[in-house]
């Protein structure tokens, strides 16, 4: 359940959620209903004034964000070492 947990975090935040982190780094395909999900997610987390940051999509997964455009909606990141460090 995606929006329950957005509420609860959005709660706790003082100053509001800033940003969703999906980590796909263990992920090697996805289905459609996957890539639907995602693009759900990235509109929950806009609802709560937040963005999307999706990080460790493998190349295959890179270029079907590309193509569907889903890397319009959110920040990919290459890793979360990455993120970390602000890139």
């Amino acid at each position: 359940q995606v929006s329950p947990a957005l509420e609860r975090a959005a709660a706790r935040g003082s100053r509001g959620l800033r940003r969703v982190v999906l980590d796909l780094s263990s992920v090697s395909m996805m289905s459609g209903m996957g890539l639907g999900l995602c693009v759900e997610l990235q509109k929950r987390a806009r609802g709560h004034g937040a963005e999307l940051v999706v990080v460790g999509l493998n190349s295959h997964l890179r270029d079907l964000f590309r193509v569907m455009r889903i890397d319009r909606l959110c920040t990919m990141v290459v890793s979360r070492r990455a993120l970390d460090q602000g890139r």
